[in-house]
């Protein structure tokens, strides 16, 4: 683990705590976010009314798929209900996707490719790599803070894709893309002899499930402390160990 490498060097009580947040990730989403309907939901949604704009039927069942999990949680949307949702009949949703399975399939790549984009939306290619390194953590905090309903849904599916591998597959790959990005800032940074030497994949990893495991306790204890701390915490940290001083 990259930490024990980093143990001695920086504050341990502070990395100690980081690892705390991490194991809530694994810890958590054995325990469904608990949700009321809230009908200011959409129209706080900074996308709208919708997941996708766009108008297509293909894409009005994936909208409707997204609002059936928030509205009533991931184990208990049915076909039918997505349908009325949707204002579809059931025979377009077969035609379009033949099973749940595979509307729950376009709906993580849809979150994903959201988040994908916010991120790289922030920061130009000419850009030094600080400051897509600072762009890449305020996404995070971003999705968490200011795009709650959305990170409630994802955990949702989130809990359930770990039962169903063609589900779990989907979410790995797209994992992995997103490490990627994050892996990409830290290489360059290191080519450019402004990042220390460090192992990128290890730490994309920590960072990506440190933010999840922040947002879970936040739900879970019912936004009780104060979100924005724990974020500087990880922020803080993260950049001692990576951006060189």
């Amino acid at each position: 683990m990259f930490i024990n490498k980093y143990i001695n060097k920086y504050n341990i009580k502070a990395i100690a705590s980081l690892i705390v947040i991490t194991c809530a990730t694994f810890f958590s989403i054995l325990v469904l976010v608990r949700r009321t309907t809230n009908n200011n939901f959409w129209k706080a949604d900074p996308m709208g009314n919708n997941l996708i704009r766009d108008k297509s039927k293909r894409t009005k069942i994936v909208n409707a798929l997204f609002k059936c999990i928030y509205k009533d949680g991931v184990k208990n949307v049915t076909i039918r209900k997505i349908a009325e949702e949707a204002n579809v009949n059931l025979g377009i949703i077969h035609y379009y996707f033949k099973t749940k399975e595979n509307i729950f399939s376009e709906c993580i790549q849809v979150l994903f490719s959201k988040f994908i984009y916010d991120i790289e939306r922030r920061y130009k290619p000419s850009d030094p790599p600080e400051k897509k390194l600072e762009e890449f953590f305020c996404a995070g905090s971003d999705f968490i803070i200011k795009q709650k309903n959305l990170f409630v849904v994802f955990i949702d599916i989130w809990s359930l894709s770990i039962k169903i591998p063609k589900l779990q597959k989907i979410f790995i790959k797209r994992y992995e893309e997103l490490s990627k990005i994050m892996e990409s800032i830290i290489e360059e940074g290191m080519q450019k002899g402004v990042f220390n030497k460090v192992n990128k994949h290890d730490l994309s990893t920590f960072f990506i499930a440190a933010i999840e495991g922040i947002g879970l306790q936040w739900h879970m204890r019912k936004k009780s402390f104060d979100l924005n701390r724990h974020f500087e915490i990880l922020d803080k940290n993260l950049k001692r160990i990576i951006i060189k001083e």
